[in-house]
Parts: structure tokens; sequence; C-alpha cells
């Protein structure tokens, strides 16, 4: 039983002391929170990690749920037991929300796309293609010296 320390639950102290230059640079939550990780990166940024086997692949994969300040330590663990919950059901998290991302840059793609009127493209052609054709006159800008 020497050198073999329990296995503790994250709390605010110990991720608030995560230093990049740690050598044990991810930790991970036990109990009904397993599976949470948090990882302090090269810049001192500490994000936290679903890390689960995809129930579609098999293959072990992580979702990043967010970053520690910014997130707290419960919201973190109530984002979690959602993510939980889908595995449970059967569907892979970290899939599911690559296709909620990707449908949300599709939607703000098509918001970006504005609806042309017959008013719009008058005016769009009269300020592109007429304006550009309108000259001065040279005798306008020089001024009569005589």
């Amino acid at each position: 039983m020497a050198g073999k320390q329990e296995a503790k639950p994250l709390s605010f102290k110990a991720i608030e002391r995560m230093k990049p230059s740690d050598k044990d640079k991810d930790k991970a939550d036990v109990g009904e929170n397993r599976g949470l990780r948090i990882s302090c990166g090269v810049t001192g940024v500490k994000s936290f990690f679903y890390r689960h086997t995809s129930p579609l692949t098999g293959k072990l994969t992580q979702v990043k749920i967010g970053n520690f300040p910014q997130t707290s330590l419960s919201v973190i663990r109530t984002k979690l037991n959602e993510l939980k919950l889908l595995r449970q059901d059967g569907r892979c998290p970290a899939s599911e929300l690559k296709q909620d991302k990707l449908q949300r840059a599709i939607e703000a793609e098509q918001a970006k796309i504005p609806e042309l009127t017959i008013q719009g493209l008058v005016e769009l052609y009269l300020t592109e293609r007429i304006e550009d054709r309108k000259t001065v006159s040279i005798p306008a800008l020089v001024p009569r010296t005589f």
C-alpha cells in the first residue's frame, strides 16, 4: 500500500493550484463524476473534458466542456451528467456536439445571405453599374484664370 494515494474528487482549490509546469498536467474526477478530466495547457488555460468510450465506434473520445475560471465546477458537473445521459441512450456526445456546431454554422451562413427584393435589386444595379459610369467633366475641375 505504500506509494499509492487514494484518489480524491476534483476541488476548486486543487484546480486553482494547477500549473503548466506541474509534472501531472491532467487530473481526473472520481465517483459519480468519473470521466471528467481537467488539463492545464502550456499557457496556463485549464480546460474540462469528458472522456468516454463512444457507443458508436467503441473508441476512446473526449469532448471539451469548458474552461476553468469562466465555467464553475458545479456547472461543468451538470453538463457532464447531461452528456452521460446522452451516452446511456446509445448516442455519442462528441458526434452530436459536432453536428450541433455544424448546424449552427450553416444557420449563421444562411442568416448572412440577404433576401433581394425588386427595390433592392434596382438600388444595387444603380449603385454598382450606373454610378460607376458617371464621369466628371474636366473643365469643371480646372478653375478659369483669364
